[in-house]
């Protein structure tokens, strides 16, 4: 079973790096039918022996303050830890990871990569000891200063994504906090260097926000740059975000939808391919779980493959295609990606 698996793993990471972003959304959206049909069957049949990619959160902070995030409301709850990722830590993950069939690594989860200055070494070593993963980080490229770009393309990083959610600097300082002439030089700088790497260099904006005359310059800004353009869709990260502007603009395009009764899995491989780990070494379920409602274990107290092996990560694997029962307040029930 685990070498069927391991080939539908490999075959499925070769064509998803090599097929249109169109086709991508048609095979994710074909996973309905047969969770529908046979959802514990199809939740076993994804799961992999050891995640296939790995997420881990070096440290808990952002330089933004998204208005369609969570994490301004994070940063102000004293309940939610925050810090940073001790190096060893850092390097016993992947010194795990580097044993088994992971695809992807991504250093990056609820913050801003580039704030922290180890992220280049860290990079480096993922690629000194899993030379076949893929590596990528999203960014708001506001951090990114001629060094840092600079370093960053040394590190021999597959993908870089920058989140740019407007193309006029009023709106986006509006929704993002930040200064949009910065953030543009930013990544113009980055892409000179495009050279010197093989790096994807990949342009995210939840376009909800725009005009129809917005959306035009921003894709006309970014094809003259001969960059790939990933559209997002607004949504409440699994009912987390709590800016009424952001919830009212959901509401017209009628995103706000009750809590799911039953749910049949999930669209984002999260539970059955992909692992998200906190900087203090918390397995969280799911990247939307930003207030830690699902900790699966603790790496500084265990494997990854325990973890991910447990009978605790069963029980909610279960529970998300309601094997087991769950409460209302379960986190895949609340979640735009669980499939209901």
């Amino acid at each position: 079973m685990n070498i069927i698996k391991k080939c539908l793993t490999d075959s499925t990471y070769f064509l998803a790096r090599h097929m249109s972003t169109k086709l991508k959304r048609k095979i994710m959206n074909s996973y309905h039918i047969p969770a529908y049909i046979a959802p514990e069957l199809f939740q076993k049949l994804r799961t992999s022996e050891f995640p296939t990619m790995v997420v881990i959160q070096t440290h808990a902070y952002c330089n933004a303050s998204c208005i369609m995030c969570p994490y301004r409301d994070i940063i102000k709850d004293k309940n939610v830890p925050k810090g940073y990722m001790k190096p060893e830590l850092f390097y016993k993950i992947i010194d795990e990871c580097s044993k088994y069939n992971v695809k992807k690594i991504s250093p990056y989860l609820m913050n801003g990569p580039l704030l922290d200055e180890n992220m280049f070494n860290y990079i480096k070593y993922i690629r000194k000891k899993m030379p076949k993963a893929v590596i990528n980080i999203n960014s708001n490229g506001f951090a990114l200063t001629k060094e840092k770009a600079e370093k960053l393309a040394e590190t021999g990083i597959h993908r870089v994504v920058f989140s740019v959610h407007g193309i006029s600097e009023k709106k986006y300082k509006k929704i993002t906090g930040l200064d949009l002439k910065t953030v543009l030089e930013n990544i113009d700088y980055y892409l000179s260097l495009k050279k010197k790497n093989n790096t994807s260099v990949e342009i995210t904006g939840i376009t909800e926000w725009f005009t129809d005359e917005e959306l035009k310059k921003w894709v006309d800004y970014w094809n003259k740059r001969n960059v790939k353009l990933i559209y997002r869709n607004l949504h409440s990260r699994a009912k987390n975000v709590k800016v009424p502007e952001v919830i009212s603009k959901m509401q017209k395009f009628g995103k706000t939808k009750g809590t799911k009764d039953k749910i049949y899995g999930c669209t984002h491989r999260e539970g059955t391919n992909k692992m998200d780990i906190m900087f203090n070494g918390d397995v969280v379920l799911c990247c939307m779980d930003w207030y830690r409602s699902v900790v699966l274990g603790n790496v500084n107290n265990d494997s990854l493959y325990n973890i991910w092996n447990s009978e605790k990560f069963n029980k909610i694997r279960r529970m998300m295609v309601s094997k087991d029962d769950s409460s209302d307040n379960f986190i895949c029930k609340r979640c735009v990606k669980s499939i209901g």
